[in-house]
Order: C-alpha cells, then structure tokens, then sequence
C-alpha cells in the first residue's frame, strides 16, 4: 500500500501527513476528506492545515473539486490563518478586541 492510500484509510485519531513538495501529500489529504464525508463526518469537524498559503489554496481547490456542494464549512489554511480565524471567533473569550490587528514580522 502506497503512502498515499495510507492517509486515504487511516482509521479515527489524528494524522500527519509530510513529505517533500510533489509528493502527493494535498492529492491524499483531499481524499481523505472526501472519504470522511463519505463516511458521515462533517467537513466542519475536521482541520487541515498547510505549510503556505499556496499549499492551503492548492487543497482548497481540489477538495472543493472532489466535493462540489457535499460539504460544509472547509477548516483549511495556515497556522496563522486559522490561528487568526479562531481569534476573531473568540475574541471575547480571548480577551481580545475583535477588531484586533495582525502585524507582520517587519512591523
């Protein structure tokens, strides 16, 4: 079984999924999920996370193409995009100011 079908079939608990770039590793990740909602899980419930946003968008792209209109909310992005998206959701829990900023590594 290839590295690949692996990540495809991995059974419930969590998942890393790594290699160098042109591995495969968004192709497999994309079915992945497309099994999962197959298999009942929502969309919603589960975090893909990449190394860049061009890898982010790249798994986007296709897990919307394997899922056109059979999925919900797609958690897929960064660390920092997700790490900002979950801020803004719970700022107040946070301690935050919802209309807080991000500054960038030169400010």
């Amino acid at each position: 079984m290839s590295a690949q079908e692996r990540v495809v079939l991995h059974g419930d608990g969590p998942l890393l999924a790594s290699g160098p770039a042109g591995s495969g590793k968004s192709e497999a990740l994309a079915r992945r999920l497309e099994r999962l909602v197959e298999d009942g899980i929502a969309s919603e419930r589960v975090l893909m996370l990449a190394c860049n946003r061009a890898a982010g968008q790249r798994l986007r792209e296709r897990v919307e193409a394997l899922l056109p209109g059979r999925h919900g909310e797609l958690r897929i992005g960064t660390w920092e995009e997700i790490g900002e998206r979950l801020l803004r959701q719970h700022a107040d829990a946070a301690g935050l100011n919802p209309f807080f900023d991000v500054v960038g590594r030169a400010e």
